[in-house]
């Protein structure tokens, strides 16, 4: 397994990175039925620090006997997608792979082939005949997935915001089931995507306004997709009025949040300390929480969850804050969290955009067309979801604090070079 060692360090989607790896050992090994000798390898990985972590990652033995991380086109990310489709369980060395059937799929599969899904980092996704995607969890948390149980009721309500859930796949070892991957329908469409905002609004920026007012307008359709989505999750899952303890709850966290930001964002962006004051202040409206809808949410709404199609948009990618616990994202919370990251996602956008025109007068025209593309958000958002849902400004504008702050202390310690947009973001927010 050592061999295997240099291709996790470099995979996007490893998040061992900056940690001194002490050990490697293999803790399971599945031949995958129609995968012609391909396996599904089960790593674990020991750190420097103390701290561990299991991932997994098909791999095919070559005839000279070296094991190696399969391609995306391998034959064997095609059978983990029918085994996730049609069921079944195949045993290994240690523990077994499970494969749950869903919706079945519109159209009878070939099985035949597949591609990679470019769009994904933290996991991988492969495209299997242009009908279904199967995004394997590479690394490997114990319990119930949030993606897998927010699709699972998205498509019990038929939810056109949402692809169909096909199938998922477990990992069962010594009493303990692990989400291992989730197979849903391919949808037809083109991303809305961070890279095709960013470089439409930067062709835009010192052009006509109206066309900048069109870009804007635009986003009101992704409104009414968080709305009309949140309204599906609320009819599948149901939901409750947050109490006095669940806003004293989610203020603490949001607090002692901020307090992270603040140390670990004060080498790299020493003046969001100044800010700290004012943030506290904006966070204390959190306390408006209570009595107000809490549900199941998409948990990780932006540009780049979405994808347009010929009926509309529709988002995809639930697995929720990738900052926060497995468990922390199947909680229920307000559907305005989804809403304040979606219009982050456009400020972050407009930053984007105005970096690339070498900001200066851009940083502002930029930031104006956030503003009305935001306006469109909100206007679409509350035309689409269900009665009674609330577009408290000043709720919405404590829960974009509090996000953008785990925003900011993503990029300082995973991401450095993107911390210019939250430290931008963060001072027109707060100033």
């Amino acid at each position: 397994m050592s061999a295997l060692g240099p291709e996790l360090e470099r995979a996007r989607w490893y998040h061992g990175k900056g940690r001194e790896l002490v050990s490697l050992r293999l803790v399971d090994r599945v031949y995958v039925p129609d995968a012609d000798g391909g396996l599904l390898t089960i790593l674990a990985t020991e750190y420097a620090d103390g701290s561990a972590a299991e991932y997994a990652m098909p791999t095919r033995v070559r005839p000279a006997g070296a094991v190696e991380a399969a391609q995306p086109t391998d034959p064997v990310w095609t059978a983990l997608a029918r085994l996730a489709a049609t069921g079944g369980s195949v045993d290994g060395d240690h523990g077994a792979v499970v494969g749950v059937p869903g919706s079945p799929p519109e159209r009878d599969v070939p099985w035949r082939d597949c591609r990679p899904l470019e769009a994904d980092q933290s996991n991988t996704s492969v495209v299997v005949d242009g009908l279904l995607v199967l995004k394997l969890y590479r690394r490997l948390r114990p319990g119930n997935h949030p993606e897998q149980e927010l699709l699972a009721g998205l498509t019990r309500v038929q939810s056109q915001r949402a692809p169909a859930l096909v199938g998922s796949i477990e990992y069962r070892r010594g009493g303990t089931v692990t989400a291992l991957a989730t197979a849903y329908a391919h949808v037809e469409g083109s991303p809305v995507g961070w890279e095709p905002a960013i470089a439409t609004l930067t062709a835009a920026l010192g052009g006509p306004v109206a066309e900048l007012e069109r870009i804007a307008a635009g986003a009101g359709e992704m409104g009414r997709c968080a709305g009309e989505l949140h309204r599906d999750l609320l009819t599948a899952f149901g939901g409750r009025l947050a109490t006095r303890s669940a806003a004293v709850a989610e203020h603490d966290r949001a607090a002692a949040g901020l307090a992270e930001a603040l140390r670990v964002t004060r080498p790299l962006a020493p003046e969001l300390e100044a800010l700290g004051a004012t943030a506290r202040v904006e966070l204390a409206e959190v306390d408006r929480l209570e009595g107000t809808q809490i549900q199941r949410i998409h948990g990780d709404l932006h540009v780049g969850q979405l994808l347009r199609t010929s009926t509309g948009i529709v988002a995809i990618d639930f697995e929720g804050d990738p900052t926060l616990p497995t468990e922390a994202r199947r909680e229920l919370a307000s559907p305005l969290q989804d809403v304040a990251s979606l219009l982050l996602s456009l400020d972050h956008v407009a930053v984007a955009a105005a970096r690339r025109r070498g900001f200066g007068s851009a940083t502002a025209e930029a930031f104006a067309w956030s503003a009305r593309a935001r306006d469109a958000v909100v206007g679409g958002y509350m035309g689409s979801a269900a009665p009674g849902a609330t577009s408290d400004p000043r709720l919405l504008q404590a829960l974009e604090v509090a996000k953008e702050r785990r925003e900011a202390v993503y990029a300082a310690r995973v991401l450095p070079e993107w911390l210019y947009a939250p430290r931008l973001v963060l001072k027109k927010l707060l100033e």
